[in-house]
């Protein structure tokens, strides 16, 4: 089973790496960003807690359900990246990227200075309303990795591609009030 997913953005025709996202055995998951420093990170664990972390105080925290009774989608956390936001320390060629054996995913900012990314977890159930939100935001891209343990949903969108703006900001607004979709 694979436990690590970088997530890569391409900006002025470079790779950067952004952040990864890895789960545990137990489906505890971890997105840890990258750019912003290794001083920020979020944690979903099995149990139901959820939190974010920033040098080492905790900025937000909430109990959610346990993974094992997800049914559904659950939205974990959502970035902005902007094309002027990345440190040269973490560019990554392109030639070494594909040299990897490993699962990843790329964001790319070269078309529009800003891309909105929001990462999920789902089960099966939650993949029919995964896609839901890909249609409705008129995604650049996006992909399901069946591969982790809760699998991992990753939605890129650029803002001028919204094609239902309604859907959009009625789901921004639900998101920022309960945090999950089931």
């Amino acid at each position: 089973m694979v436990n690590r997913l970088p997530v890569y953005v391409k900006a002025r025709q470079k790779l950067f790496l952004y952040l990864t996202i890895k789960t545990s055995k137990k489906g505890d998951v971890y997105v840890n960003h990258i750019q912003v420093g290794s001083d920020y990170h979020l944690s979903r664990h099995s149990g139901g807690v959820y939190h974010q972390k920033f040098k080492g105080s905790t900025i937000w925290s909430e109990k959610r359900i346990p993974i094992e009774d997800l049914h559904g989608a659950e939205w974990l956390n959502t970035v902005v990246i902007n094309l002027d936001s990345f440190a040269s320390k973490y560019e990554v060629e392109e030639k070494v990227l594909e040299s990897l054996c490993e699962l990843y995913f790329i964001v790319d900012v070269d078309r529009c200075r800003n891309v909105q990314v929001t990462f999920a977890i789902l089960t099966e159930a939650g993949i029919p309303k995964f896609l839901e939100w890909a249609e409705n935001f008129g995604e650049e891209s996006h992909h399901i990795f069946r591969e982790f343990n809760p699998i991992i949903g990753v939605l890129a969108v650029h803002p001028q591609s919204v094609k239902n703006l309604d859907y959009g900001i009625e789901r921004l607004k639900r998101t920022v009030s309960n945090h999950r979709d089931y």
